[in-house]
């Protein structure tokens, strides 16, 4: 009897495809090794959750993008023929980045160009002086920007503006300022509000001052304040001549001998404060 033996073969495919991610390390064409991470080469047909990344200059013959597969364009892209298979295929090109494609076929509303923000922020800053807070902000270059209104509030952080500044629309940096004089006992608080041609408006962030009333305690042989001063302090008799003149260096305590009763002027020159006023000096 002739045995027969029959020998079955099993096809098995995988029930989940590995995602993958590329990266350009280099500029370079799609196809060569050394463009690309450790990864390997990328296949011209991107599959579903596999990521590719742009970061240089990279030249491809025709690519596609079948549903679920993504691409950053960070550089620039050059590509023959650009096809986008399937409504969740993407392709996200950033601000400042170039898709040169000759031909995009399918979804090609699913290339998103993301939109450049309007501003570039160096600095936005406060300084106090005793009276003021002088605010100073400066951008590195700006696209579409209409005007800057700087915004001002107090402990309930309900803001409103108190002055507004026209961009320069320029890529190289630019310098704003503005003093704010006499604000509010206590902190105060300032945003920028940034509004492009279209009305669209974007805020910096939250910055604060700090305003100290100058109060003082005088007597017939001291002068004791508040805060530190450094500078020149002056008690001036009613005929004009100088009492007292002295030079402070950081100090808060004025001591001198003893004046007579009377009328005198108080007059402080410092960064920290300046002020003239009418005093009473009693033994």
């Amino acid at each position: 009897m002739t045995r027969a033996i029959i020998t079955s073969f099993l096809w098995l495919s995988p029930l989940f495809s590995m995602a993958a991610s590329f990266t350009s390390v280099k500029n370079g064409n799609w196809s060569s090794r050394s463009t690309w991470s450790s990864n390997g080469i990328p296949a011209a047909n991107i599959n579903n959750k596999d990521v590719v990344i742009i970061d240089h200059v990279v030249n491809a013959g025709a690519l596609k993008i079948n549903n679920g597969g993504t691409m950053y364009v960070n550089r620039h892209l050059i590509v023959d023929q650009l096809t986008l298979h399937g409504p969740n295929s993407r392709i996200y090109v950033a601000a400042g980045a170039v898709l040169e494609a000759a031909e995009i076929n399918g979804n090609w509303e699913n290339v998103i160009y993301e939109e450049p923000l309007p501003v570039t922020w160096l600095e936005f800053s406060c300084k106090s002086d005793g009276k003021a807070h002088s605010l100073s902000w400066a951008t590195a270059q700006e696209v579409n920007n209409d005007y800057f209104a700087l915004e001002y509030a107090t402990q309930d952080l309900v803001f409103k503006e108190i002055t507004r500044q026209a961009g320069t629309n320029t890529a190289s940096p630019a310098y704003y300022s503005f003093t704010h004089t006499f604000p509010v006992k206590g902190t105060s608080y300032y945003r920028l509000k940034q509004v492009d041609y279209d009305g669209k408006a974007t805020y910096s962030k939250i910055i604060s001052g700090t305003f100290h009333a100058f109060t003082y305690q005088l007597s017939a042989s001291s002068l004791q304040m508040n805060t530190p001063v450094t500078g020149s302090v002056s008690l001036i008799r009613t005929d004009g001549t100088p009492a007292v003149e002295k030079v402070l260096n950081k100090e808060d305590l004025l001591r001198f001998p003893s004046l007579p009763t009377g009328m005198y002027m108080l007059r402080i020159e410092s960064p920290q404060y300046k002020g003239l006023h009418k005093v009473y000096l009693r033994q």
